[in-house]
């Protein structure tokens, strides 16, 4: 990508994450972030797949973090049209982050989500090497918060297709990792553990102390 660009993004994202901001401070640089990449955008200085998508899924997560419902469902419907002609895997840069998703319930937005989310789902179903980013969106749609009423038949979508997924990736080094998380976000979501939590701790202890090649998330 563009190392100017990207080099310039950075800058305004440290600023974003200093300990010492006060939230004042911190919102003013998120919507510094938001006026800097939709000036990059509207500018034509982007190209790409990557470079143009980067910026709206940044622009996206800039308004979840200042829970700025309708903007964000502006943004991600744009997001959605300028993927809707690429290939079928960039569709899970639209569900794969909880925060951007709680920020559009607070918005009254499930429904619009939670269609993004089947579809990314529905069209990448038998696709190769996209494991980690379909983990991502699952773990994003089965996620809750006391702040959002997920309706429950989408929490049960949710937790389907995560099931299906563990299914599908059971000779996977990182099995036991995303089973672990499923029972997880099970038990926070449904106030029942389908299976002994402690003993899925115990079973994860083994997985953390081996020393495994950092895995990629990116698409």
């Amino acid at each position: 990508m563009n190392s100017e660009f990207i080099e310039s993004f950075r800058k305004l994202k440290l600023a974003c994450e200093r300990p010492l901001c006060s939230r004042k401070e911190k919102s003013q640089q998120d919507l510094a972030v938001i006026d800097y990449l939709q000036a990059s955008l509207r500018d034509n200085a982007l190209n790409g797949t990557e470079e143009i998508g980067f910026a709206y899924w940044n622009i996206s997560d800039s308004f979840a973090l200042l829970r700025d419902s309708r903007n964000l469902y502006k943004n991600h419907c744009e997001f959605a049209n300028f993927l809707k002609d690429k290939p079928s895997k960039y569709l899970f840069w639209l569900v794969c982050d909880a925060t951007q998703r709680f920020t559009l319930e607070l918005g009254g937005f499930s429904d619009f989500w939670y269609g993004c989310y089947k579809s990314a789902i529905n069209k990448n179903a038998g696709i190769s090497g996209i494991e980690a980013i379909t983990f991502e969106c699952h773990n994003a749609a089965l996620s809750v918060t006391s702040a959002v009423k997920t309706p429950v038949c989408y929490l049960e979508l949710a937790k389907n297709n995560f099931r299906s997924f563990l299914e599908s990736n059971e000779a996977s080094d990182n099995y036991i990792f995303y089973e672990t998380v499923y029972y997880a976000l099970c038990l926070k979501a449904f106030g029942s553990a389908e299976r002994d939590v402690f003993e899925l701790g115990m079973r994860l202890l083994p997985w953390l102390k081996s020393d495994k090649p950092q895995n990629d998330f990116l698409i």
